[in-house]
C-alpha cells in the first residue's frame, strides 16, 4: 500500500489519491475544506468539456424529483354484454409514476369480477380483487406502486351487461430523473 504523505490529524481523517500517494483533505481553523485553484480550474475545464456547468454528485439516474400529479379519470360504455380491460396512459420513457389510489366502478349493474392491476404489455399485477360486486358498489385499493415505461394502470370488468357504465380513477405522482 502507498504511504501516507505527512502524519494525519486523526485516525478517521478522510484522504485523497494525488496520483503518486494517499493525502488527507485540508482544512483551515474554520473548519472548512481548502480546494486549490488548480483543483477548481480543472474541474470548471473537465465540465466545459462535456457542455455543461453542472456536477452532479449524487450518482447518475439514482435520484428522482416530484413532476406533477398524476390524475386519470376514464368512463366506458358497454356496447354489449361481456369483459372489458379499462387502460389507463402508459409511463413514458424516463419517468416514473407513483399511483397512490385506484377505483372501479361498475356505475349501472352488478358484474361479476373487478381486478385492479398493473399492467406492462404482457403481464398483470394484482393489487386488489373483488368478486361478485354490486351495481355502483366500487372497488378501490390505497398503497404505493411505482410504475415505469411501459406499464399502465388497467381495471379489469368480468360480467358487464349490454349499456352498463365503467367508470376508474387513479391517483398519485409523477417523477422524473433529476438533471
Amino acid at each position: 500500500m502507498p504511504e501516507v504523505l505527512g502524519n494525519p490529524p486523526s485516525p478517521r481523517t478522510v484522504l485523497f489519491w494525488n496520483g503518486a500517494a494517499w493525502q488527507w483533505a485540508l482544512v483551515d481553523a474554520a473548519g472548512h475544506l481548502q480546494i486549490d485553484v488548480q483543483t477548481i480550474l480543472g474541474l470548471e475545464g473537465a465540465l466545459q468539456s462535456v457542455a455543461t456547468d453542472r456536477l452532479i454528485v449524487r450518482g447518475q439516474d439514482q435520484l428522482f424529483s416530484y413532476e406533477a400529479q398524476y390524475l386519470e379519470s376514464l368512463a366506458h360504455n358497454m356496447p354489449g354484454a361481456g369483459n372489458y380491460n379499462m387502460d389507463f396512459g402508459v409511463v413514458p420513457v424516463g419517468e416514473l409514476w407513483v399511483v397512490t389510489s385506484i377505483v372501479g366502478v361498475n356505475a349501472t349493474a352488478a358484474n361479476t369480477y373487478t381486478g385492479l392491476r398493473v399492467f406492462d404489455g404482457a403481464s398483470n399485477y394484482s393489487l386488489r380483487v373483488r368478486v361478485p360486486i354490486g351495481a355502483y358498489d366500487g372497488i378501490n385499493w390505497s398503497g404505493h406502486v411505482y410504475m415505469v415505461n411501459p406499464q399502465h394502470v388497467r381495471i379489469r370488468f368480468e360480467g358487464c351487461g349490454a349499456g352498463d357504465t365503467l367508470e376508474g380513477d387513479a391517483v398519485g405522482y409523477k417523477m422524473t430523473l433529476e438533471t
